[in-house]
């Protein structure tokens, strides 16, 4: 095989719009944010109103939650969200500064921290707008 480089420009434009439509998708269904991260494969969507929407472990386990609650201040960048369904807590930091997926390569308009169930999860996430 040698040290030929072969690059495919139609991937990473596949990637993009592929990203774009999922954000599409979140702006129709009410979300303010949706991130991801990797190791496990985790997704999260905040909103519409107070609801929250963990998903981990590549899709293997959904976590939904109501009565999100918000501490912080837009003029920061910062942006803890909050919340609690019967024995299980979820906490989400937003933070308001560039993040590119460390697998995928994509930019986003936000970092996320998730905390549930004792594991620190890092990942990016954008606003939906």
């Amino acid at each position: 095989w040698g040290n030929d480089l072969v690059v495919y420009p139609k991937l990473d434009r596949m990637r993009e719009v592929r990203a774009k439509s999922l954000l599409a998708d979140a702006r129709l269904r009410g979300v303010s944010y949706r991130g991801t991260g990797n190791e496990p494969g985790w997704m999260v969507e905040i909103g519409p109103a107070t609801r929250l929407l963990f998903v981990t472990n590549f899709g293997e386990e959904r976590h939904e939650f109501g009565g999100l609650s918000t501490r912080g201040v837009d003029a920061t960048g910062v942006t803890v969200f909050m919340a609690r369904h019967g024995d299980q807590e979820i906490k989400v930091t937003v933070t308001r500064e560039g993040c590119t997926d460390d697998m995928a390569g994509v930019e986003f308009d936000h970092r996320m921290v998730v905390e549930f169930a004792g594991q620190t999860l890092r990942g990016c996430g954008s606003a939906v707008r």
